[in-house]
């Protein structure tokens, strides 16, 4: 799941700089919305990096 969340986060935060970059063409709930969901998911990439309390319980990571 790490693995997996490293891969999201380098993608995401790579697609929110790109669109940050470009939120020009946007009307301004567009560029709201770009700018906030984008974020959400850098977010939730970097969460899928914190190990889980049951692999820590049973020794696994």
């Amino acid at each position: 799941m790490q693995a997996t969340g490293a891969v999201w986060l380098v993608f995401n935060v790579l697609h929110l700089l790109h669109h940050l970059q470009h939120l020009g063409m946007y009307e301004p709930v567009g560029q709201v919305l770009n700018a906030v969901l984008l974020s959400a998911l850098v977010l939730v990439s970097v969460l899928l990096l914190v190990p889980s309390h049951s692999a820590q319980r049973d020794g696994k990571q």
